[in-house]
């Protein structure tokens, strides 16, 4: 029988913590485009300006999903608590997106912050001996590159879409 491991919450160190905060700063930006965009009757895909952006986003919304599910099976308080409103940032900013397709503000501040929080995340990697789902600092580094791509995409898209 496999060990479960307790609920416990990690010393994150400080870029974790950095890390973390330029992260939920965009999460705060997701939230406030879909309040913000509360009153739009429509949901615009088809013909939408940023729709490569639109796309990138909703992938990377669900692949926030089975990160929820590692940080569960990791039992660590903060990593699940952030995974969730990441979730939701993602899903607010995306469902923002959608029924504002011109406002570009929102979305921009985001993947730069979500950008600039990973820049630190490769610095966190770098300091820690981070492992994650079986994964050591320096593979996850290279995936964190990726990711840093693809919010690269994101950015460049709403700029020139």
């Amino acid at each position: 029988m496999q060990n479960t491991p307790r609920w416990h919450i990690k010393d994150w160190g400080i870029w974790g913590w950095i890390e973390t905060a330029f992260k939920l700063v965009a999460v705060a930006i997701g939230v406030s485009m879909f309040f913000a965009t509360q009153n739009a009757t429509t949901l615009t895909i088809g013909g939408h300006p940023h729709l490569f952006s639109l796309i990138i986003l909703a992938l990377m919304t669900v692949v926030t999903v089975p990160q929820i599910l590692s940080r569960f099976a990791m039992r660590e308080v903060i990593s699940l608590l952030f995974a969730f409103a990441y979730l939701v940032g993602h899903l607010s900013l995306l469902i923002g997106m959608l029924h504002a397709p011109t406002v570009i503000s929102y979305p921009l501040g985001f993947g730069l912050l979500v950008i600039l929080g990973d820049l630190v995340k490769t610095r966190f990697m770098a300091t820690s001996n981070y492992s994650e789902a079986g994964f050591e600092a320096p593979t996850l580094t290279k995936i964190v590159y990726v990711v840093l791509g693809i919010y690269a995409a994101f950015v460049i898209g709403l700029l020139v879409g």
